[in-house]
Order: C-alpha cells, then sequence, then structure tokens
C-alpha cells in the first residue's frame, strides 16, 4: 500500500475488534513491512481497551487510551518535526512545580531495571500526595487536567503495591505485569513531553522510559 510506504510515523490503534479483523490484520503486515523496508519510520500503538496485545515490533511503545488525543498527537508530531499548538504561557510555572514532583526514577526507569519495589511503591505513593496537594492551587484549566491524567496512571501503577511481598526488585516482577507498570509509566511521561513542547517549558528530561534510568544514569532523578 503506497500510503505506508510514504509514512514517517504509524499508529496502530489496537482493541479485540482490530485484532479480529481480518482487514485490519492486512494492514497490520502492510505497516510492518513498510517498517522493516524503510529506515527511520517510527511506531507506536494506541491500546483502545484492554487487549492483550500480540508481540508486534515498535519503536515508540504503547500508549493506553484515557479519551485524550493531545499526548498521542503531541508524540507524533515530534516524530515528525512539528511542534504542536501552544498552549497559554501562564501554564509554564505550574508545569515546572508537575515535572520537579514526578521527575523520579520510579516513573522514568523501566520495569526491567533493578529497582527496590518498596522505594518505588513509596516514591510513586509520595508523587501522588504532591500532585494531589497541588492539583487544587493550579489556575491554569489545561495544565490541571493534564495532571488529573497522570493522576489516574499514578494510581494504576500503586495499585501493584501489594506485590511488592513477593518480588522485591522490579526485575522480579512476571513479564506481563512489567509490561501493564510500563505501559502506566510510558503514559506519563508522554503526557510530561506534551506539556514541555506545548508551552515551550524547556525542561530538560527523557522522552521516554528506559531501564538504564533505574541506576540514575544521565539524569538526576529523585528516588
Amino acid at each position: 500500500m503506497q500510503v505506508y510506504s510514504n509514512a514517517k510515523c504509524l499508529l496502530l490503534l489496537v482493541s479485540e475488534e482490530y485484532l479480529a479483523k481480518p482487514w485490519t490484520n492486512f494492514e497490520e503486515k502492510a505497516a510492518l513491512q513498510n517498517l522493516q523496508l524503510h529506515a527511520g519510520v517510527r511506531l507506536l500503538q494506541l491500546k483502545i481497551d484492554a487487549v492483550d496485545i500480540p508481540d508486534i515490533p515498535t519503536s515508540e511503545g504503547t500508549l493506553a487510551w484515557h479519551g485524550d488525543l493531545h499526548p498521542v498527537c503531541a508524540l507524533i508530531a515530534s516524530i515528525i518535526g512539528e511542534k504542536p499548538e501552544t498552549e497559554p504561557i501562564n501554564g509554564v510555572d505550574e508545569i515546572k512545580q508537575v515535572f520537579s514532583y514526578c521527575f523520579r526514577r520510579a516513573i522514568f526507569a523501566a520495569m526491567a531495571g533493578e529497582i527496590d519495589t518498596n522505594a518505588m511503591f513509596n516514591s510513586i505513593e509520595q508523587c501522588i500526595w504532591q500532585l494531589d496537594s497541588y492539583l487544587p492551587q493550579m489556575s491554569n484549566p489545561v495544565v490541571s487536567q493534564y495532571v488529573k491524567l497522570i493522576l489516574v496512571d499514578l494510581n494504576q501503577l500503586d495499585s501493584f503495591r501489594p506485590l511488592t511481598f513477593s518480588f522485591p526488585m522490579t526485575s522480579f516482577f512476571p513479564e506481563d505485569t512489567r509490561k501493564m507498570l510500563d505501559v502506566c509509566k510510558t503514559n506519563i511521561v508522554n503526557v510530561l513531553n506534551y506539556l514541555n513542547q506545548a508551552f515551550s517549558a524547556r525542561i530538560d528530561m527523557p522522552d521516554r522510559i528506559d531501564s538504564q534510568y533505574a541506576y540514575g544514569a544521565i539524569y538526576n532523578f529523585q528516588d
């Protein structure tokens, strides 16, 4: 398909219906063929519902749908070299404060890294408390809405806290559980990157999660 051969970025909207229909499977194969044949093509998946995603290679990871396309559009815009529409400038200070709460190894380190499980969940709990406390003080409605999205994924991460009794290190978690937690972390990092770009906040931050951040590489994260 010519549409795939000319694409810079491919976005797969993955759902139970998507995986069940023959035409979408054909489209998926065409997209993956383009990924193999053309260097520089970027691929990401948007998970629409609670479907088990097959082993599809992806250069950008998997996003979970929260009812808002802004983080997805911002990521695609950054991939193809276009800047997203600028939001009101008066949100920059609030974004920097939100970022200071979220700039944590517990969020930016992928689960494959060696992170102490108790330390990770304690850090996530602290981040939730800080954002919950700061949210009523925020004046920019756009930023506050995105903070609410971040809190959704933070609380989803925190719901796995009981596993600390069985797995002292994050790398010991079952693979499927690590993937679910990494999806939540990726969602948070994508929202932070979107806000950073949209408001021109100029914050030096990673654009994705990585297991190397478990060891404090490059960035000076909180625990």
